[in-house]
């Protein structure tokens, strides 16, 4: 298992790799979002950071991003604006969001996604939010996505091989980071 972080210039992003170390005993590499070049077909998890601005402000990592998406052995972890980056490059609304926060926790109940262990379907858990921005609801999603929307905002979604979040797994207020995490871990074995 081999980890790339992309940081947009976010003291988070050590936090992430800390997290990834402290779980798995391994090692993230931690590589600018302007300095990725090709690197990224090295490794199998790719963690889309957070990070200040606008997705729009980041076109340039866009056209990598779709191949990353795009190879079914490569899993996505999107964090905050990773999240929002995904979003973006789908074609979703990133807008200001009518409940911005920073360094507050809300409760959500994990989705029985096929991404998660059964024992965690439906429980629920406090995740912690640092974000103005939001992706909107939408619609129009094929079967093999899914989402969950609280107040009109989509919070987390997945697919076959990748998991976003508008939330801080690593975050002292997220009360179940190991979860998370552990879904990239997870994907590495099922492949």
């Amino acid at each position: 298992m081999k980890i790339l972080i992309i940081d947009f210039d976010d003291s988070f992003t050590y936090n992430i790799a800390n997290s990834f170390y402290s779980l798995f005993k391994i090692e993230p590499f931690v590589i600018h979002w302007q300095q990725v070049g090709n690197l990224w077909k090295e490794y199998n998890i790719i963690v889309w950071g957070p990070g200040p601005g606008h997705p729009s402000e980041y076109q340039d990592i866009l056209p990598m991003m779709r191949k990353t998406f795009a190879k079914p052995k490569t899993f996505n972890f999107g964090i905050c604006l990773g999240h929002q980056l995904y979003w973006y490059m789908m074609g979703g609304k990133i807008l200001p969001s009518k409940q911005a926060c920073h360094g507050e926790s809300i409760e959500i109940v994990i989705p029985p996604w096929p991404i998660f262990p059964k024992s965690f379907h439906e429980k629920m858990t406090m995740v912690q939010r640092y974000n103005s921005l939001c992706v909107q609801k939408h619609g129009g999603l094929d079967s093999d996505h899914l989402d969950l929307i609280v107040n009109d905002e989509v919070i987390m979604s997945a697919g076959a091989n990748f998991l976003t979040m508008q939330f801080h797994p690593e975050s002292i207020g997220t009360s179940c980071p190991d979860l998370f995490f552990a879904v990239a871990r997870q994907f590495q074995y099922n492949i």
